[in-house]
């Protein structure tokens, strides 16, 4: 579970929220929603690692990251950035591997509990077949899914993304949708991710996390199912809709 008290974040000369607090519940795949410079990205910081977070606290599964190193923060919390893997001679199993960082010696050197864990992960994203190929060999929906595998093997009980389907075709963003849902269930992980893909967001997520802004032009969050979005009018309103596409 994710749970903002009270926080305010932004940059010394902008603030996109004040004094918001919200539960983000475990288990669930949820779509952070706004639109473009709305501060989706600058809320993904907070929440990875404080580095926006001007007021407030945030709490992982009860645990403050006020304080926390890197090592710490780590096994609380992975990121899959929207940077393209493209490694030559680097095989899919040793990328996912990486995400054993917070646990292995400073050498890097993996136990028989890592390789358990880099090869649940490779199996949970059904890419298994592809541990010993080349990272440059793989198109981009599997190099996703390798870096969404990466950071499966951390073991954390939250995981945030920052547009995942940005440069994936129609195809390999439904079934990365399809595949986030399918994870937060199985692997009963908080996943959060930023996305501009309205109607994929609406299909496979759980909740969606509305970005926006009230009449007085502060920033606002709304958790809520996407139907409650809907029937609200608030998603259209935001997105500037007369009406959602069916």
């Amino acid at each position: 579970m994710i749970r903002l008290k009270n926080i305010s974040i932004g940059y010394r000369n902008r603030r996109i929220l004040e004094h918001v607090s919200l539960e983000v519940p475990s288990g669930k795949l949820i779509a952070l929603l706004g639109c473009n410079g709305s501060g989706k990205s600058t809320l993904l910081k907070a929440i990875a690692s404080g580095e926006t977070l001007l007021e407030g606290e945030v709490l992982i599964d009860g645990k403050s990251l006020r304080g926390r190193d890197a090592g710490e923060l780590a096994r609380l919390i992975a990121t899959v950035g929207t940077e393209k893997a493209r490694i030559p001679n680097l095989r899919c199993r040793e990328m996912v591997a990486l995400g054993r960082a917070p646990y292995t010696d400073w050498i890097g050197r993996l136990g028989p509990e890592d390789r358990d864990a880099v090869d649940q992960a490779l199996a949970a994203v059904d890419m298994s077949d592809f541990a010993e190929r080349s990272l440059d060999s793989m198109s981009d929906g599997e190099g996703q899914k390798i870096m969404i595998a990466r950071a499966l093997a951390q073991h954390t009980p939250v995981l945030l993304l920052d547009e995942p389907t940005a440069w994936l075709d129609i195809p390999g963003r439904y079934s990365t949708g399809a595949l986030l849902h399918r994870l937060a269930q199985t692997e009963g992980k908080t996943i959060l991710y930023s996305t501009h893909d309205l109607e994929v967001a609406r299909k496979y997520a759980d909740l969606l996390l509305l970005l926006h802004t009230d009449e007085e032009g502060v920033g606002r969050l709304a958790l809520n199912t996407p139907a409650a979005l809907e029937a609200s009018g608030l998603l259209q309103q935001v997105f500037h809709l007369d009406k959602l596409p069916e």
